[in-house]
């Protein structure tokens, strides 16, 4: 008789690699901002500027994809109490109130510590999705 048996279900592997794959870049990240694995801040940075229903969720998909990006969706989304960066290593910070506060009241601040920071050696381009209706000068939605 068993007394434990591990399922052979493709969903709760996947859900098991996706957690195991968040842990280690946490470690990862946690490893650079103490100065103790390389990395580099040389890299290419973008934005995806765009309004809704354009695609621009597949190609973020598309460039997510390669080990050698590291795209974050719409980190200026509508949530008050969490920040949606959708990047391994990411999900701790996501509810963080600090951050949510940076967020709102110094964007550019955000982008450059929580974006556009150093990131492992092997990263070559490092950007984000920014829809039209988030970029909003005269009434930022941070600002209603």
């Amino acid at each position: 008789m068993t007394l434990f048996t591990i399922p052979q279900n493709s969903v709760m592997l996947e859900k098991v690699n996706r957690r195991l794959t968040e842990y280690r870049r946490q470690l990862e990240y946690s490893l650079i901002d103490f100065r103790l694995a390389p990395s580099t801040q040389n890299y290419r940075k973008f934005v995806i500027v765009c309004g809704i229903r354009t695609g621009s969720t597949m190609l973020c998909s598309l460039l997510a994809s390669h080990p050698q990006t590291r795209t974050f969706f719409e980190v200026f989304h509508r949530y008050t109490g969490s920040t949606p960066f959708q990047v391994s290593g990411y999900r701790a910070k996501s509810s963080d109130p600090k951050i949510s506060y940076l967020r709102q009241t110094d964007p550019v601040g955000f982008i450059n510590q929580e974006v556009w920071r150093k990131h492992p050696k092997n990263v070559k381009a490092v950007g984000f999705k920014l829809l039209y209706t988030q970029a909003r000068n005269l009434a930022p939605w941070w600002n209603e």
